[in-house]
């Protein structure tokens, strides 16, 4: 069915299958031992889809917009990260969650501590376990 599919595409082009995957067991395995270690180890079934992934000089202007960033706009980002990064001592455990975040009025953006200028208006987001939040 692969072959079939693929043929009058050139081999530039790139494909996708989806398929569902199971955990495999031994045979041998009995059901008593069901919560024993199992060992690693993945089955896929025989049957998948296969997708079509165009190239990237097939998709539109827009939606190349939509699915990269531009060099400018990831430089930015980089810079906000290595900033935000910082902050929280280089621990992903220090990570600032939503939760942690200050919520623009104007935008509704959330923004991470870091950049908070005491000058601006912003609200604080509460968590939706906080004792405060109404019911």
């Amino acid at each position: 069915a692969r072959d079939k599919f693929l043929s009058g595409r050139s081999n530039s082009d790139y494909t996708a299958a989806t398929a569902s995957t199971t955990a495999c067991t031994s045979s041998s395995e009995s059901v008593s031992s069901a919560h024993a270690k199992r060992p690693k180890s993945v089955c896929f079934q025989e049957a998948a889809q296969v997708v079509p992934i165009p190239m990237r000089s097939e998709y539109t202007k827009r939606t190349k917009e939509l699915l990269w960033v531009n060099k400018i706009d990831m430089a930015e980002n980089i810079e906000r990260n290595l900033i935000e990064y910082a902050y929280e001592r280089y621990n992903p455990v220090r990570v600032c969650e939503e939760n942690d975040m200050y919520l623009c009025t104007v935008t509704k953006d959330l923004i991470h501590p870091v950049h908070i200028d005491v000058n601006q208006s912003y609200v604080v987001v509460e968590s939706p376990n906080s004792p405060d939040v109404p019911s």
